[in-house]
Parts: structure tokens; C-alpha cells; sequence
């Protein structure tokens, strides 16, 4: 799941919530930006990687974006790149 948060520099900056398919080989923040931009607008590349176990959904079974971003602010340091 990717969502905004506030950046002082950029106005919003994209965070990406990902669950890892392998716990055991974490994803890296430049691994997953370099695979963005080879198919998107550099500018939408994650400038952060917040590692998750789950995604929260809502009954509609959409990821529950307000639920991802509560878990980002009590997460503590996720990986980011400037």
C-alpha cells in the first residue's frame, strides 16, 4: 500500500507499506524505488519503506489506508531515502 505523508521539502512524500513475501529476505527501499521508476514516474517512487506484517482491510476488503498510516506513526524509524 503506498500513501502520503507530510515532507517540509516535497509538501508529501510516498511511503510504501509492504508485506514481505519472504520474512526471512526483507525488501530494500532502493530495490523497490528502482523497480517503480522502470515502470512509473520516478517522482512516484517510495522516498520510504515501512516493513508490515498485514495489511488492515475494511469490510469491503480494501487495505484501510487511515489504519496503515496510524501504524506508520507509532512504527518508529522506517527506511528512507532523500
Amino acid at each position: 500500500a503506498v500513501f502520503g505523508v507530510p515532507d517540509e521539502d516535497w509538501g508529501e512524500r510516498v511511503v510504501a507499506a509492504v508485506v514481505p513475501a519472504d520474512p526471512a529476505r526483507l525488501p530494500e527501499l532502493e530495490e523497490l524505488r528502482d523497480w517503480v521508476r522502470a515502470r512509473a514516474e520516478a517522482a512516484q517512487a517510495p522516498r520510504e519503506l515501512l516493513i508490515v506484517p498485514s495489511l488492515p482491510t475494511l469490510g469491503s476488503g480494501k487495505v484501510d489506508i487511515g489504519a496503515v498510516k496510524a501504524g506508520y506513526r507509532t512504527a518508529g524509524q522506517p527506511r528512507t531515502a532523500r
